[in-house]
């Protein structure tokens, strides 16, 4: 038996992925939005990572509101005034949010090197999966 090899853009082509859409994009100033992107690691598990350079840990903020998954980030540094050349990266308030299902949750959040990665895990609940039915022949129920 070969082995099979999970490959999203194929088995997602058709469809986006909707159990994370994107919401609103809201902030204080200039409109700014950090980038991000979505990676499948597989079926269940997601990774959601946000570019936010610049940002240490206690300036970050994620919560989850009525399916709702906020990520904000408030700069706690005073506006430096000099002669800026080039600003390559803001460092700017941002408020990003996302509708999740109400099946998706996280499984854990790391900062490291400027990217904020959000680990998402779909958990279909034993309610809603599928049940198996045995189907009994007639000459099974008369004995």
């Amino acid at each position: 038996m070969q082995a099979s090899h999970y490959t999203p853009r194929t088995r997602f082509a058709h469809q986006p992925y909707s159990f994370l859409d994107n919401v609103f994009n809201t902030s204080n100033e200039k409109n700014y939005t950090p980038a991000y992107s979505l990676v499948a690691d597989d079926e269940n598990h997601f990774s959601l990572t946000l570019c936010v350079p610049g940002f240490e840990k206690n300036e970050l903020d994620i919560q989850i509101e009525q399916s709702v998954l906020f990520v904000r980030g408030k700069n706690n540094e005073e506006n430096k005034e000099g002669n800026v050349i080039h600003q390559g990266f803001i460092k700017q308030n941002f408020e990003k949010q996302f509708k999740l299902e109400k099946t998706i949750t996280i499984a854990r959040a790391e900062l490291d090197k400027g990217l904020l990665r959000i680990d998402l895990l779909k958990e279909t609940p034993e309610e809603l999966k599928p049940v198996s039915i045995a189907i009994h022949t007639a000459s099974e129920n008369q004995s």
